[in-house]
């Protein structure tokens, strides 16, 4: 056998085995070296104290990763597949009407032929006939732009949506987003009643809010009697009906825990934007609990979600451009002298009734000017094109300062009456907005104090990683006055773009680096002025003595007043 060198001594995989097994005893320092070393040697090669059962020569890695398939909470958390085959199973076939109470071939084909058909006594064919959204195919293609929700919880939530749908009388449902909270998050569900069931559940929603309001109720802090004043004015204003504006969709909350349990939130009410646009108050995850806040939330926290809900969707419910077209959101375009046209106005009156959004149609291919305005739509957003604020547009009503998304209609004399001065000045001034549609880059900028520049961008956009020789391009829209509200569009060379909108965030709008200070009370009201006051001395007992009347020999006491008639 020939000689070994130093060098091959201290190059063999022998040498470096044992450096490391010398190495790991150096600095762990065991109380006793020697029963540590085989455990050491065993860690060093396959990753595991345990020496593997069988030596099959295959290098193994030292930290070896497995990729779950199925969720980890699979064995503890079985709530979202307790309804998985009633979810997803296919609906049975209808059971035919006979005229008459035999089944004789000629009455069922007069039925089959007549189309009427009746469903099975445990089957109730309205439920479940809206249409839902693809929960986890949105939900892959906002993870492939950095944001949403895991798939796991993307699939938990598709079926708790379509029980949903089994239960309750919807035409359409969609994931809104999900708000984090302290002790649990929320889900929330969009979705869009039958128009059958909208005066129903309308009043419905008015026994909800009664039951909450706590506007009856006595009050306990002497902070609750500070914020009066600000609630006294838009307490008269009535909220919009259900199925219209703010109200138009109804929208459901269910925990994280257990996504097949959903919960209805109250229509929004104009008191609750109100005061909620003064706060900042971080949700606790029960839909049940008091709000504390300065000024006084009239309301639990299901009525300060809903009205976070509304403010969100009205700042952040985007598109791209010419997606949509709508009527009556300007007025009527003036011409100059030349006979040209006139830009549309920036600003217009608030709208006594929100403008119709109406999707777009195809134009006429040999109308050359028709195609024109709608070029982009017409022939797929050209590269780039949807990365500037000025090829999106606000798709939702913008929200009034009075917690509406159009004027109060006019009061009675009895409201008037009980409120005062206010409700009559809130008619005289009518507020201005931007037009419906107007696109992101008119959006009021963000100011940073100490910031380098001195205005920022309200809205973002980013691209994602697309193939250059396929024509299906990923962008994306992040608000910056709402962070967590995002919005993706798809271009696939056709005509439009398939976009989705999406929140996940606390709830909260951004403070732009100011610090969140509480509305601070009113002034002190004037007292009354105290110069022309004279206050009289009271007189002492002496002085008292002194004036009063002596009296006289039958025990009647006589005034000077009396002295002086006599005399008279």
């Amino acid at each position: 056998m020939p000689a070994m060198t130093e060098d091959d001594i201290r190059q063999s995989p022998l040498w470096n085995h044992m450096t490391k097994i010398l190495t790991r005893v150096v600095s762990e320092r065991p109380s006793d070296p020697l029963e540590v070393l085989n455990p050491i040697s065993n860690y060093v090669l396959t990753g595991s104290t345990v020496p593997p059962k069988k030596h099959t020569g295959v290098y193994v890695a030292e930290h070896t990763m497995s990729k779950a398939d199925v969720p980890k909470d699979i064995l503890s958390n079985t709530c979202w597949a307790a309804h998985f085959t009633q979810a997803l199973a296919p609906p049975k076939p209808p059971r035919r009407v006979f005229d008459g109470e035999n089944d004789e071939e000629g009455n069922s084909e007069q039925a089959m032929d007549d189309g009427r058909y009746a469903p099975e006594v445990d089957i109730d064919e309205s439920a479940g006939s809206g249409t839902l959204s693809d929960v986890v195919t949105e939900q892959r293609v906002f993870n492939a732009l950095g944001t949403g929700i895991p798939p796991e919880a993307a699939y938990h939530v598709m079926i708790g949506l379509k029980k949903l749908m089994k239960s309750e009388p919807l035409s359409s449902v969609r994931l809104w987003g999900k708000i984090l909270g302290r002790k649990s998050d929320y889900y929330i569900a969009e979705t869009e009643l039958d128009p059958a069931y909208v005066t129903l559940d309308g009043e419905d929603d008015e026994d909800m809010d009664n039951d909450g309001d706590g506007e009856d109720l006595p009050i306990e802090h002497v902070n609750d009697v500070f914020s009066v004043h600000i609630l006294k004015r838009h307490h008269a204003t009535p909220k919009e009906k259900s199925g219209t504006d703010l109200n138009k969709y109804v929208y459901y909350a269910a925990s994280t825990a257990d996504p097949m349990v959903w919960s209805r939130l109250p229509d929004v009410e104009p008191q609750h934007i109100t005061v909620a646009r003064l706060i900042c108050r971080e949700f606790t995850g029960n839909l049940e609990a008091p709000v504390r806040s300065h000024p006084r939330f009239l309301g639990l926290e299901k009525h300060y979600l809903r009205a976070q809900i509304a403010r969100i969707t009205c700042a952040c419910r985007i598109a791209p451009r010419d997606m949509f077209t709508t009527q009556g959101a300007v007025p009527d375009m003036d011409e100059d002298e030349d006979g040209n046209p006139l830009p549309p106005p920036e600003m217009v009156p608030a709208y006594a009734e929100v403008p119709p959004l109406i999707p777009q149609k195809a134009p006429d291919e040999d109308d050359t000017d028709e195609i024109q305005a709608v070029r982009a739509w017409y022939e797929g957003f050209r590269y780039g094109e949807l990365l500037q604020g000025k090829h999106w547009v606000h798709i939702a009503p913008t929200l009034l300062k009075c917690g509406r998304a159009t004027i109060p209609p006019q009061q009675s004399h009895e409201a008037e009456d009980n409120f005062g001065d206010a409700v009559e000045a809130s008619h005289q001034e009518v507020e201005s907005i931007r037009p419906f549609l107007s696109d992101l880059s008119k959006d009021e900028p963000m100011t940073l104090p100490g910031h380098s520049r001195s205005q920022l961008a309200s809205w973002t956009f980013s691209q994602g990683y697309h193939n250059e020789s396929d024509d299906t391009k990923l962008y994306l829209a992040r608000s910056m006055r709402w962070p967590g509200a995002v919005c993706y569009a798809m271009t696939t060379g056709k005509p439009g773009a398939v976009y989705q909108s999406l929140y996940v965030g606390n709830g909260l709008k951004d403070l732009q680096a100011v610090d969140y200070a509480p509305k601070l009370p009113p002034r002190r009201m004037v007292e009354f002025p105290e110069e022309g006051l004279v206050l009289q001395r009271d007189c002492t007992p002496q002085e008292e003595q002194e004036y009063t009347p002596l009296p006289t020999s039958n025990g009647v006491m006589y005034t000077d007043n009396e002295d002086e008639e006599e005399d008279q």
